[in-house]
């Protein structure tokens, strides 16, 4: 299952959640990425709050940086991912939350093929030698069916 999420919503609930829990103070802090507004938040809090929140470590890597990721956090670990969402309100809205069902492999090989066309493939994906090796992989068939179909004296160029 795929899921889209809307960042606005959760951003706003989680501003008025740690309002609620620590004020001004934790939600600067937590705007300025210091340690202790997390630690409050995520470590220090028993019961742990059921929510989830968006975010991005203090630090970027490479792939988050080049994918403008974001992660989600949940606030509960010991409750599955959905029950966290299930806590903020709006979570039934289709503006906020919308489950998108995995697609059969014939479809994914006709999506692939032309998000690849369309220059977003593994090595755009995932910068660096590992999204160059995996692109390798989609690349070779698709030389291996073009030199296939040119052995049945189909022509793509003209022949000098």
């Amino acid at each position: 299952m795929l899921w889209a999420i809307n960042k606005s919503w959760l951003t706003d609930h989680a501003r008025q959640l740690f309002g609620r829990i620590g004020g001004e103070a934790l939600l600067k802090a937590w705007q300025n990425r210091e340690p202790w507004a997390f630690n409050k938040v995520f470590l220090e809090r028993r019961p742990a709050l059921t929510f989830v929140c968006a975010g991005n470590p203090y630090r970027l890597h490479e792939r988050l940086a080049e994918q403008q990721a974001l992660s989600l956090c949940p606030g509960d670990v010991t409750k599955s991912f959905e029950q966290n969402l299930r806590a903020v309100d709006g979570h039934d809205s289709r503006k906020n939350v919308v489950k998108i069902p995995i697609i059969g492999k014939n479809v994914r090989k006709e999506i692939l093929h032309n998000l690849y066309r369309a220059g977003v493939h593994r090595a755009f994906l995932f910068p660096g030698l590992e999204g160059f090796a995996q692109s390798l992989r989609y690349k070779t068939p698709t030389y291996l069916s073009i030199r296939a179909m040119g052995k049945k004296k189909a022509r793509f160029w003209p022949t000098q």
